[in-house]
């Protein structure tokens, strides 16, 4: 793999040369600065695997040029991990929300970063693996299907949305009073499957963003993030500032999403519709592995969340939706 490192440190450079070189499998390449990186990948782009961004530099920050390269399109997907020498909870935060995959603590400890080329291989490899099968399926002139309807999606261009296994790494970076101090809850997109099966892909990109769109909307007064983990869950982790009201919100996201009534009747589609569970709060984290505690919010939405809309009620939604 062909990794770039951005870092004003020189001397860090060099550390971080020496260890890679252990591994024959990778490439390094180093700048100094956001401005080297973003010429020589504007100059030579899909040049590179993975990237290594420091947090602090002068002029354009890393969390600024994760953000920008993240609006690359051969670079959506990439690992970025992030260099940070400083425990400085916001920062950290900015770079999770900025699309970092991760972050690697200085000074360099081997196992961590062995760990995250470990990472780093496997996420560029299911790239791969989906870019041969598009090449393939666009070649047969078929919709491509790359994305198995099980598999988290990136939320591109959704504010305060980050990737699965981002989510997964964030809630491993925090203490456990940090842990105590966020809430999290499942937002399960009920006729997710059906839109899936009877739509082009295109079709049901667009209906997942569009549910994304209104969860952001119905959350606009919280600080969160929020991701798409597959199978129609969303996963929502915000601060703990105050309960939220579960039913409310459903109500609000079904009420947005009913205003698409017409546009997914004409294409004999279900409206996009969803489920909200409960907020889970105080011991909720304790020392449990984050995928576990991701799996548990999906379930509580599914199966366990505030009831269901009914017929009645929804169709309650779409009358008053119409009259807007």
């Amino acid at each position: 793999m062909r990794f770039l490192a951005v870092d004003d440190d020189p001397n860090f450079l060099e550390v971080l040369k020496s260890f890679m070189k252990q591994d024959a499998q990778h490439e390094l390449h180093t700048v100094t600065s956001a401005a080297e990186a973003l010429k020589i990948v504007r100059d030579t782009p899909g040049s590179f695997d993975a990237f290594f961004l420091d947090i602090l530099m002068p002029e354009m920050n890393g969390v600024a040029l994760c953000a920008e390269l993240r609006t690359m399109k051969p670079l959506r997907d990439v690992p970025m991990f992030m260099l940070t020498a400083v425990a400085d909870r916001h920062l950290i935060n900015d770079a999770f929300a900025s699309g970092a995959t991760d972050y690697i603590t200085k000074p360099l400890d081997p196992e961590e970063l062995r760990s995250r080329l470990s990472m780093a291989a496997r996420i560029h490899e299911e790239i791969q693996i989906a870019a041969a099968a598009e090449r393939l399926q666009e070649g047969e002139r078929c919709y491509p299907r790359v994305i198995d309807f099980d598999a988290p999606v990136p939320l591109r261009g959704q504010k305060n949305a980050i990737e699965y296994l981002a989510l997964e790494n964030y809630l491993m970076t925090l203490d456990r009073r940090g842990l105590i101090a966020h809430a999290a809850f499942g937002i399960h997109f009920e006729t997710a499957s059906q839109i899936y099966v009877r739509s082009e892909s295109s079709g049901f990109f667009e209906a997942l963003d569009e549910v994304a769109t209104a969860i952001a909307k119905g959350l606009e007064a919280q600080r969160f993030m929020f991701t798409y983990a597959g199978a129609g869950d969303f996963i929502v982790v915000t601060l703990r500032r105050g309960t939220i009201n579960m039913a409310a919100l459903e109500a609000e996201i079904n009420a947005t999403l009913a205003k698409s009534y017409i546009r997914y009747a004409v294409k004999d589609l279900p409206t996009p519709r969803v489920r909200v569970g409960n907020q889970v709060r105080n011991g909720l984290f304790g020392e449990r592995r984050a995928n576990v505690i991701l799996q548990q919010d999906i379930r509580k939405a599914q199966v366990a969340g505030t009831p269901s809309l009914s017929e009645e009620k929804h169709l309650f939604l779409l009358r008053e939706a119409m009259k807007q």
